[in-house]
């Protein structure tokens, strides 16, 4: 599928819903979990900090884990251009809602409205049987491609602006 095509796609839409995840966030310095770069491959211990049992049951894992969220990069990072091309929908009157597996708050840092912005895991299961056209912009492959109208393997903050229709 050409980026052209999904472009139109765009253009054409009265309401578009927006699912998010890691991929955005680490082209603003934010590693992800399961990426190239894999927090929990590098420190195969680092998973230990986000799973309940470990976290209700070992005092050091408790420790490690209020340590590492002092020290997360998420304080210091900034919206990308990925950010800012799902803001340049809401602003056309496009964006019906933005769901986001991410608790960064780079989405409201870089202008979408707090009341658009669905901060949960979300499917796109349902989307899809609803009629929806599913686009994949990620690097890597994700357990939705399968079903997706398209998929391109690029970067995010190149992309998503060249597909809304906005200067980087």
């Amino acid at each position: 599928m050409s980026t052209a095509s999904i472009r139109t796609w765009v253009a054409d839409a009265k309401r578009i819903v927006v699912l998010t995840g890691a991929g955005i966030s680490t082209e603003s310095g934010i590693p992800d979990f399961r990426g190239p770069q894999w927090v929990w491959t590098k420190d195969p211990q680092a998973e230990k900090l986000s799973n309940i049992h470990y976290y209700v049951a070992d005092p050091e894992v408790r420790k490690k884990s209020w340590q590492a969220r002092l020290a997360h990069p998420a304080w210091a990072a900034r919206p990308n251009s990925g950010h800012m091309a799902i803001v340049a929908l809401e602003r056309r009157g496009k964006l019906h809602a933005l769901i986001t597996q991410n608790i960064d708050g780079l989405h409201q840092q870089a202008g979408n409205s707090p009341g658009r912005v669905i901060e949960v895991h979300g499917t796109v299961q349902i989307a899809k049987r609803a009629g929806a056209r599913v686009v994949i912009v990620n690097a890597e492959s994700t357990p939705f491609d399968g079903i997706a109208d398209a998929v391109l393997r690029e970067p995010i903050g190149e992309t998503l602006p060249r597909l809304v229709g906005v200067a980087v």
